[in-house]
């Protein structure tokens, strides 16, 4: 029987593509040198996407059946050439997992496969089943046939066939009760936040497929048919919600500086509802609409206030409480709500159920029962928390995962008590990052399928001024793995950055003047929040037992330790000491001597965190930051007084406590202070003018730099992992890139 001959595919997943016909792997456009077996590999993994590929059929794939070689080390040597060239790794993989005993799987979504179809993806024999073991070289072999279908065009997005995916994993926590994934979306950028009417029929989701740059809300049938463009401005519009009788759909835009919206479900003129809302959704009976008030500063853990108003608009209420709240979503029957929540003493977040009007609200113990399951909560460093998206019966729909892995899982809620119950059952498992779930009619969930990358960025700029030279940003790293914490020397040649490229965070150093970069040490720990001198003679980096220091020009010789300190924020003008976190109940900030290892209180926190401390040029002054409350903070600057900082009273005010300011560096000569701030409504940089002589606020803040895209964007990363920095001749910060499609989940 022949075999069909192959037919041109490009296939994408995270900033790569596999061109079949040229036969090359390209990465951001430029192409790479991959050698035939990791080629060939990569190629059947692509074609098995989600299942596992055995080693045996990776083998005889590979070598002829009369060919007689080492198989185990080959094949192992050829897998590990592979994930090198991807950058990644067996203990944490991105793109190529590992399955004990078995063989391997390719992971990582695939985006903007195109063109129309496919027919099949390579010609490539395998090994038949068999019962019984067979012996290397003697392998029955039959062709291996894979078929990927993809959509045809915006107007046929739902009419075609698109990719099925079986994915077959499974965790401590069992099995995905959902095996089968089939994309519904085929945007080759970012599409999110779906939403399914209450028959079934239509979806309705956040997408920047027009090629702008901003997400609009978009309407499609779930079964097939063109999509219809609900909104057209030049802000998102994102977060989009159905009332119950499918005829509006409310949503978040940050137009006019954000607020909740709602538009006819097949086009026509929005009306605002509320100003500043965030999160909406529909009453069951379409008579209110829930939201909550805040700032974005966290990943999913953020704090505010919930209100409800009546759905075709008036005087908002909010929900009285001593709780800080947010993510309402609500009952099956109307009479309740569910809110994250946390209280002003910091007893730490969970899931809490009030009635409609703000009364009688109990704590479900939900994050405590997940806690105890393994899932990340605030408290727990790293991980993507729990955050409910939908109340079902007597179940809570949530996304949550440990590391770069969030699936979607249900828990159940006992009636009236508004107790969780486990253990915890997950419904799908795409092995990447799965948001904003819906459950639909049926059983199916719909959700978003995203991936996540973050890199370091650069634009040059006149630093003491605070103007770009041009608005043309540069890419500083290009791996494919987490880049972040970036610090740069004076003079802008001298980059240490942390990578995850090997599974472990690790701390590198770039020469931006030749390109070359290495790691700084061989250690397997976690490292975090490297700072260099300005001078470049000595780096400062935190890891599990405290802050290790290292010459630049002996990297991988530790030169002392700091235990039991938290992030380092700056080197003294001097380089004889460094400022670092004092993780005090109440943080403060302190200076330690690698010299003689001593350990100095500059400035204690008294009423909030004090963090991101920074010495100015001369030595003579500190800004900081103090956070106000969970979504709030404030910066300052204070002057020294023989290393210790000036007390409250000398405190000098540079950024407003309405939103969150944060990461404050100093211009060259000292008379900037550039910052981070939400002022706008996104994540951007801004700087304020101080005086030379007494270091306050002359004039307002200025816009130095808007990063609005909703693709590519400090809203990306968490502010916890987001940082800037500022040499004579260029601003240095991190961008997160967010791409993805809309999947929906069945067991058949």
């Amino acid at each position: 029987m022949g075999q069909p001959a192959p037919a041109r595919a490009k296939y994408r997943f995270g900033s790569f593509e596999l061109d079949r016909e040229a036969a090359e792997l390209r990465k951001r456009g430029v192409r790479i040198k991959l050698q035939d077996q990791p080629y060939r590999i990569l190629c059947l993994l692509l074609a098995s996407s989600g299942e596992v590929v055995t080693r045996e059929t990776l083998c005889a794939a590979l070598w002829p059946e009369d060919t007689f070689v080492e198989f185990e080390r080959s094949l192992n040597a050829a897998i590990a050439k592979l994930r090198q060239t991807l950058g990644d790794s067996a203990e944490n993989p991105r793109f190529i997992e590992t399955v004990a005993r078995r063989g391997y799987r390719f992971i990582a979504p695939l985006h903007g496969i195109d063109p129309a179809v496919v027919t099949s993806l390579h010609n490539i024999s395998a090994p038949s089943v068999a019962t019984g073991a067979t012996q290397p070289g003697q392998r029955n072999r039959r062709p291996l046939w894979l078929a990927l279908p993809v959509v045809s065009g915006v107007a046929a997005v739902m009419a075609l066939t698109v990719a099925i995916l079986f994915f077959r994993t499974t965790s401590q926590r069992g099995s995905a009760a959902y095996t089968v994934m089939r994309r519904i979306t085929s945007s080759g950028g970012l599409t999110k936040d779906p939403a399914i009417s209450s028959d079934g029929n239509l979806l309705v989701y956040a997408s920047d497929r027009d090629g702008n740059g901003h997400l609009n809300i978009w309407l499609q049938q779930l079964t097939g048919g063109s999509t219809i463009r609900l909104t057209a401005t030049d802000a998102d519009d994102h977060e989009p919600s159905f009332s119950p009788d499918g005829t509006q759909v409310v949503f978040r835009s940050e137009r006019d500086g954000g607020g909740i919206y709602v538009v006819p479900s097949f086009g026509g003129e929005t009306r605002l509802i509320a100003k500043n809302g965030r999160d909406p959704t529909f009453s069951p009976d379409g008579k209110w609409i829930a939201y909550w008030v805040g700032n974005l500063t966290y990943d999913v853990l953020n704090v505010g206030d919930v209100f409800v108003i009546p759905s075709s608009g008036g005087v908002p209420q909010m929900l009285k409480t001593d709780l800080r709240l947010t993510y309402p979503i609500w009952s099956p029957d109307g009479q309740h709500l569910l809110v994250t929540g946390v209280r002003s003493n910091s007893e730490g977040f969970d899931w809490w159920v009030f009635a409609r009007d703000g009364h009688s609200g109990v704590q479900t113990g939900g994050f405590r029962l997940l806690h105890d399951q393994g899932f990340p909560v605030l408290d727990d460093g790293g991980g993507y928390p729990p955050r409910a998206a939908q109340w079902v019966g007597d179940d809570i729909l949530f996304s949550a995962g440990p590391g770069d892995t969030v699936n979607v899982w249900t828990l159940h809620l006992s009636p009236n008590l508004w107790h969780c119950q486990g253990p915890p059952r997950r419904l799908a498992s795409g092995r990447d990052f799965e948001d904003h779930p819906h459950l639909l009619p049926g059983g199916r969930v719909v959700f978003a399928g995203l991936a996540r990358s973050a890199s370091l960025w650069s634009l040059a700029i006149d630093a003491n001024e605070g103007r770009p030279r041009s608005d043309a940003l540069k890419r500083l790293t290009d791996k494919v793995s987490l880049e972040q914490f970036g610090s740069i020397t004076g003079d802008g040649r001298y980059l240490v950055f942390t990578s995850s490229q090997s599974g472990t965070a690790h701390v590198w150093l770039k020469d931006l003047s030749t390109g070359q970069e290495k790691r700084l040490n061989g250690t397997d720990e976690d490292e975090a929040h490297p700072e260099i001198s300005s001078d470049g003679t000595m780096i400062a980096y935190w890891h599990d037992t405290g802050v290790s220091v290292v010459p630049r020009a002996a990297p991988g010789v530790p030169a002392s330790l700091c235990e039991k300190c938290g992030w380092v924020w700056d080197w003294a003008p001097d380089n004889r000491t460094f400022l670092y976190n004092d993780l005090r109940p109440i943080w403060g900030i302190a200076s330690f001597d690698p010299k003689s290892k001593k350990k100095s209180l500059v400035l204690a926190g008294t009423r909030g965190h004090l963090y991101q401390a920074r010495y100015s040029p001369d030595g003579r002054w500190l800004v900081f930051g103090e956070q106000v409350n969970g979504s709030t903070s404030r910066l300052f600057i204070t002057p020294m007084h023989n290393g210790t900082a000036g007390p409250e009273s000398e405190w000098i005010p540079i950024a407003d406590e309405n939103g969150w300011c944060d990461k404050p560096r100093w211009s060259p000569d000292g008379n900037l202070v550039y910052f981070i701030s939400h002022r706008d409504g996104y994540r951007c940089l801004w700087a304020q003018h101080v005086a030379l002589l007494t270091r306050r606020p002359l004039g307002q803040p200025f816009s130095v730099a808007h990063f609005h895209s909703a693709r590519l964007s400090m809203m990306n990363i968490g502010t916890g992992l987001l940082e800037i920095d500022v040499a004579a001749d260029k601003v240095i910060f991190n961008l997160g890139e967010l791409t993805g499609n809309i999947w929906l989940a069945s067991d058949k």
